[in-house]
């Protein structure tokens, strides 16, 4: 009779604690650097001065950020489209000129300037997408060329002088609170989560996506990729069209 010998399992090795994983998750996280550095430099400059962290300074700081965030938020979709938009900037100068104009010469209602001045941004951010889209150029030079275009403009209609005043009227979707929170910041969240949901809900979503992650797949799965090219760069006209009539209303000037 003989005696075999029986393996011994081996020991379970320890499971990596939870703090361990979300820590290393974390530092994988692209926008991990970005968060870190905000961070810091919140802390020294809350350090270097009493007041940085005060309620008022930080609905200051807020307000002014709503206002690129939302143009941030149109360049976002180009970019996911594999694009780029170099005019947004000036797009948003003109649209706010526009829309002065239209409150304080052509006597439009205050609650009106606001879609208005937005349908105009879409208009001038589909010259941009059609050039792309249609003409299949590139959007570098493009948007470099609508953004000298749209400068020009805005100086030629106003001379160098500002559209003033606006009016108290208006000045509330700059200037105003909702439940303490400023217009813009409340206006830049609420077009964010929309966003957002618009590109995880929706067909047109999840086509920005395949757009930009393979064109040629895009196009032989049946998507319309200029059509969403071109909804992409309108829509970054209208964002920044909303930035610009925003930040007037806050300066009580076109």
């Amino acid at each position: 009779m003989t005696v075999q010998d029986i393996p011994t399992p081996a020991a379970p090795q320890p499971e990596a604690p939870a703090r361990s994983l979300t820590l290393v998750r974390f530092w994988r996280w692209e926008a991990s650097g970005i968060l870190v550095a905000l961070i810091v430099l919140v802390l020294v400059l809350s350090l270097a001065t009493d007041n940085f962290l005060s309620s008022y300074n930080m609905s200051v700081v807020a307000r002014q950020a709503a206002f690129v965030g939302l143009v941030a938020l149109g360049q976002t979709l180009v970019l996911l489209v594999g694009g780029i938009d170099l005019s947004v900037g000036a797009a948003a100068g003109l649209s706010a000129i526009v829309g002065s104009i239209a409150l304080t010469q052509w006597g439009l209602h205050p609650w009106m300037v606001i879609p208005f001045t937005m349908g105009f941004g879409l208009c001038i951010g589909a010259i941009n997408g059609a050039l792309v889209a249609g003409l299949r150029l590139n959007p570098f030079i493009v948007t470099l060329a609508t953004w000298e275009i749209f400068a020009g403009l805005t100086l030629v209609i106003t001379k160098g002088y500002p559209i003033r005043p606006l009016g108290e009227a208006f000045a509330v979707f700059g200037k105003g609170e909702i439940a303490g929170v400023p217009v813009p910041v409340v206006t830049f969240l609420t077009a964010g989560a929309l966003l957002i949901w618009m590109l995880r809900q929706t067909r047109f979503g999840r086509n920005i996506f395949a757009l930009g992650g393979n064109r040629d797949a895009a196009v032989l799965a049946g998507i319309r990729v200029g059509w969403v090219e071109f909804a992409a760069f309108a829509l970054a006209g209208m964002f920044a069209a909303l930035a610009g009539i925003l930040f007037a209303s806050r300066m009580d000037a076109g």
